[in-house]
C-alpha cells in the first residue's frame, strides 16, 4: 500500500510540474502576443524605432510643411533680384541684328577687303551678295555712282554687270560716257554688253572710238559685239 501511495505521490509531482510548466509557456507566449499587438514587432525585438531616418536620424514626424518655409523663401528672393525695376520692360534676349544692319557691315566689310587688297574676305563677300543679289543692288548702285575710291566703284560696276540688273542701264551709260577713272569705264563696258540692251549702242560705239584707254576701247568693241553691232 505504501508503495502505491507513494508512487502515486511521485506520479501526481510529476503531472503538476508538467501542468505549471504549460501554464507558465501559455503565459509567456500570451504576453508575446499582446506585445506583438500593441507595439509591432520592433518592441518584441528591440530593432530601431521605425520613425527613424537611417539616413539622418530626424524623425518622420519631423518633416513637416513648415521645414520647407526658409528654403522657399530664399528661392523667392532670389527671383525677385532677378526681375526688372518696376515700371521697366524685362530684358529681351539677343536675336538676329536688322537687316539693314548686317548689309552695311557686308559692304564695309567688302570695301575694306577691295581697299586692302584682301583676296579671302573679298570671296567670301562676294558669295554673300551673290546668295541674295537683288538685296544688295541698291548698295551696289549706291557705290558705283559716289564711292570715292575709283578701285570699289570700279568692283561694284563689275557686279551690277554680273547680275544683269536692268535698272542699272541708266547709271552704266552715264559712267562710261563720264567717269574720270578709266577702271570704272573699262568695267561699265563690259556690263553694259551683259546687260544686252540695245539702247547701249551708240554710247559703246563712242568709247570704242573715242576713249584715250585702248582697254576701254577693247571692252566698248566686245559689248557691240555682244550686242550683234559690228
Amino acid at each position: 500500500m505504501a508503495d502505491w501511495t507513494g508512487g502515486s505521490v511521485r506520479l501526481l509531482s510529476m503531472s503538476s510540474k508538467k501542468i505549471y510548466l504549460a501554464a507558465a509557456a501559455a503565459i509567456v507566449v500570451g504576453l508575446a502576443v499582446l506585445v506583438w499587438v500593441r507595439g509591432g514587432p520592433g518592441k518584441l525585438f528591440k530593432r530601431q524605432d521605425p520613425s527613424k531616418d537611417v539616413n539622418n536620424g530626424i524623425k518622420a514626424s519631423e518633416w513637416k510643411p513648415e521645414a520647407l518655409k526658409p528654403m522657399i523663401q530664399r528661392v523667392a528672393a532670389e527671383h525677385e533680384a532677378l526681375k526688372p525695376p518696376e515700371g521697366e520692360a524685362p530684358p529681351t534676349p539677343p536675336g538676329e541684328p536688322p537687316l539693314e544692319e548686317i548689309l552695311e557691315v557686308t559692304m564695309n566689310g567688302w570695301r575694306e577687303a577691295i581697299l586692302s587688297r584682301d583676296p579671302t574676305t573679298l570671296a567670301a563677300v562676294d558669295a554673300e551678295i551673290e546668295s541674295k543679289p537683288e538685296t544688295y543692288k541698291p548698295l551696289l548702285m549706291e557705290l558705283a555712282k559716289n564711292e570715292p575710291d575709283p578701285r570699289v566703284r570700279a568692283f561694284s560696276v563689275r557686279l551690277l554687270g554680273r547680275y544683269r540688273f536692268p535698272e542699272c542701264f541708266d547709271l552704266l551709260v552715264a559712267l562710261l560716257g563720264g567717269d574720270p577713272s578709266r577702271y570704272v569705264r573699262e568695267n561699265a563696258a563690259w556690263a553694259l554688253g551683259e546687260l544686252g540692251d540695245s539702247r547701249a549702242a551708240d554710247v559703246l560705239d563712242r568709247a570704242a572710238d573715242d576713249d584715250e584707254v585702248e582697254k576701254v576701247r577693247e571692252e566698248a568693241r566686245g559689248a557691240l559685239a555682244k550686242l550683234g553691232v559690228k
